[in-house]
């Protein structure tokens, strides 16, 4: 580069128009598909729609004639804006022609002119299918790669409508999910997909059909999975993220997919995170969600993972219908960054988060405790969900066989034991809101507490018969980052 020269001396990018084009990828003929859709539908007729391939065709061929005068431009640019010309005017006419039809599939009928300028700027139409018709005719792309927005679909959150018939992830209700099926759609088999998304698109209910998705059409499946403390993936973005790098292929069976843990990592190593990914194949047949896709740190988590889905029941099959006063265990939904607090009485402050649920009078209430409060339990809940909050079926759907548990006394003593520590060790502060206004509550150390989860931990090892190695590394799981000096935030 050179300052003193206009542009710092670089060339200017040759009609920038034309090598980045922008619409909506989610509204429009995207595939040759898309065009036996509107035939099938009946919006017109083989005819007509053998017409529009062969105009396609033509903008193609026009395409290529007009980068061939790019490359001649200084020494003919006559040629060069003849070319040029041509193209946006066969572009625009065949552009006009797919959004009257379109327009028609999204307003029930031939609009009046009103109606379709107004349906046009909302849904600002992209028809790749016309923009890259030699490319698309081929297969689709090579390479795809994106950072899709992060919005949810809705009417107050878009002005445009996704037709539910174009997606199979339509009722996960996020944007993201529709441009990675879309850009599957768009690539030829071999090709390669990658989207940066949240966490929660392998990780929680409502987006199972993105997940679906993942694992769709794919030789391979590579997602690896950041959190947003002590760093983030990115300056300025505080939410979980997840990288998903998949290889497409047309395929009944199921895809081959790896993952990574929970990538944490302070601020000097952002520099060499990618570097030293550690991905781990998943086995797909040991899923406790079908939504989720387990963030794995070693392969033979997939073991301990056969081990829990192996118990006949969850902590879910033991709670009560109705409340049962001197059986319930207090618990927040929010909170906690590297450990769930459990108790067996209130937390003497009011809040939202504040949960309670009550255990059938024959099940004990500290052996459960001791079993939600487990580094197993913590594994078990950073493998499956998104990190963000600690609702009732990520508690309660922890694989837990009671009945059969030999350990149940030695658990209830723990668990006792646990909950006093817990309390002893909290403190009492009174924390500012600009909503609510001054509020008395504890802050809780549960590090202190470790010793006793670990104890836990050792009484369960013996319950699920893990391995000397598995148990070790249960109880040291995250361990860098949940003993740290960040957790004199944790609450």
């Amino acid at each position: 580069m050179d300052y003193k020269k206009p542009n710092l001396g670089l060339e200017p990018l040759p009609d920038i128009d034309f090598n980045i084009r922008s619409g909506n990828t989610l509204v429009g003929y995207a595939t040759l598909a898309d065009l036996d859709k509107g035939e099938q539908g009946g919006l017109f007729g083989d005819e007509e729609k053998q017409a529009i391939l062969e105009e396609a065709d033509v903008v193609s061929r026009t395409y290529a004639r007009f980068k061939d005068a790019q490359l001649v431009m200084h020494s003919d640019p006559k040629q060069y804006k003849d070319a040029k010309d041509a193209l946006n005017e066969r572009l625009e006419v065949l552009n006009r022609k797919l959004n009257k039809y379109l327009a028609v599939t999204y307003l029930g009928s031939t609009p009046s002119e009103k109606a379709y300028e107004k349906w046009l700027a909302s849904h600002q139409p992209f028809h790749w299918l016309a923009e890259y018709y030699t490319t698309i005719a081929q297969g689709g792309f090579d390479v795809i790669i994106g950072n899709p927005p992060y919005v949810e679909y809705s009417s107050s959150n878009v002005d445009y409508a996704v037709r539910p018939s174009d997606f199979g992830t339509f009722s996960s209700r996020n944007l993201y999910s529709y441009v990675f099926e879309r850009s599957k759609g768009l690539s030829k088999s071999g090709s390669r997909v990658g989207m940066i998304v949240q966490i929660s698109s392998i990780s929680t209910p409502t987006m199972e059909t993105m997940t679906k998705e993942v694992r769709k059409n794919a030789a391979s499946v590579w997602i690896s999975n950041y959190a947003t403390r002590p760093s983030y993936l990115f300056d300025g973005v505080t939410m979980n993220l997840t990288i998903i790098l998949a290889q497409v292929e047309k395929r009944e069976s199921p895809s081959l997919t790896y993952s990574t843990h929970y990538l944490r990592w302070n601020p000097e190593y952002r520099p060499y995170l990618f570097q030293i990914i550690p991905y781990n194949q998943t086995d797909t047949r040991l899923s406790l969600f079908s939504f989720g896709i387990p963030k794995l740190t070693h392969s033979f988590e997939n073991d301990v993972l056969e081990k829990l889905i192996g118990q006949d029941g969850a902590v879910s099959s033991y709670v009560a219908n109705n409340e049962v006063r001197r059986n319930k265990m207090h618990y927040r939904t929010a909170g906690g960054r590297y450990f769930k607090i459990f108790l067996d009485r209130d937390f003497g402050s009011e809040s939202k988060s504040n949960k309670a649920k009550s255990f059938q009078r024959q099940y004990d209430l500290h052996a459960l405790i001791a079993v939600v409060s487990s580094n197993l339990w913590w594994w078990y809940y950073t493998l499956h969900f998104d990190m963000y909050n600690c609702k009732d079926y990520m508690i309660f759907s922890f694989r837990f066989d009671y009945d059969s548990c030999l350990q149940i006394p030695e658990l209830s003593s723990l668990g006792k034991a646990l909950t006093v520590d817990l309390v002893d060790n909290a403190e009492k502060k009174t924390q500012s809101y600009a909503t609510t206004g001054d509020r008395s509550q504890l802050i809780f150390r549960p590090a202190l507490s470790k010793p006793i989860i670990d104890e836990i931990d050792k009484v369960l090892a013996k319950h699920y018969g893990f391995t000397p190695e598995e148990l070790d590394f249960i109880i040291n799981y995250d361990i860098k980052y949940r003993m740290g000096k960040e957790l004199e935030a944790e609450e």
